[in-house]
């Protein structure tokens, strides 16, 4: 199955100058779901653009679909790209591909934001993400949500060298207050936990992501009446490992075993 599998289309007006291209409120409709925005690109020896995208409502699901005659049916759905006809648009389009790509020449920001998204049955509310790219770096001011079990996810950092060697630094907030429906939510069912365990949960860390490994720095996890602080690392190689220097302040293993039992598969 294939990614973007809804139907595509674009719909917006385009204002073009020598320098500069905007398209004020245009529609860029994905399958069923429609965002809005606007965006201005300023083709000048340094480019810069800005762009605002929102939607009220998003199927994730829709986006992968599950069987060959699923593929065929949307794709039957598909609209040709419309062509940008405007003389000057295209002259100055051809004049900035024909350059080597440079990303410490561009500047940008965005501004993505969705009411509700719809995966696996769960509903991910409020999605808001702010970015901006300057110098190589593409800092993410707020990129946060809500999703089920009472749960908000907020992170911020910045991911530098991405058209080299990639890593994003940064800092990451979660908590949940009914860890056991984040559960059932993602099909996590192979350990059983007791109906009065781990429900709340909070998580505040430093957070490295490279091609090779995710690293949790200065980690602070909260659940039930227990404390846990130090460092994890989980290495993404082809041979997958994990460390961890944790420190534990309290915990009564009983409540967990009384009742818990392992599923076998």
């Amino acid at each position: 199955a294939g990614f973007f599998s809804p139907s595509f289309s674009f719909d917006g007006q385009i204002n073009a100058s020598m320098r500069v291209i905007e398209v004020p409120n245009f529609v860029l409709t994905l399958g069923k779901t429609s965002f809005n925005g606007d965006i201005t690109a300023d083709l000048a020896k340094h480019p810069s653009f800005s762009a605002r995208l929102s939607a009220p409502f998003l199927n994730i699901d829709n986006f992968f679909p599950t069987s060959k005659k699923d593929q065929n049916t949307k794709n039957k759905d598909l609209k040709p790209r419309e062509k940008i006809t405007e003389a000057k648009v295209k002259k100055q389009i051809e004049e900035v591909l024909s350059q080597p790509f440079n990303s410490h020449n561009i500047t940008g920001s965005l501004i993505l934001s969705i009411d509700t998204f719809n995966y696996k049955g769960g509903l991910i509310r409020n999605f808001f993400m702010t970015a901006s790219l300057e110098k190589n770096l593409l800092k993410f001011n707020q990129f946060s949500f809500q999703f089920p079990g009472g749960s908000d996810l907020n992170l911020n950092g910045a991911l530098s060298n991405f058209d080299t060697t990639p890593k994003f630094i940064g800092k990451v907030n979660l908590k949940t207050n009914n860890f056991q429906q984040v559960q059932r939510w993602l099909n996590i069912t192979k350990f059983e936990t007791p109906k009065n365990r781990l429900r709340e949960m909070r998580l505040k860390s430093e957070l490295i992501i490279s091609r090779d490994s995710v690293k949790f720095q200065n980690l602070l996890l909260n659940f039930d009446r227990s404390r846990v602080m130090g460092a994890v690392t989980i290495a993404t190689k082809k041979r997958r490992s994990f460390s961890a220097n944790l420190i534990l302040d309290q915990i009564n293993i009983d409540t967990y075993n009384e009742k818990s039992k392992v599923l076998t598969s």
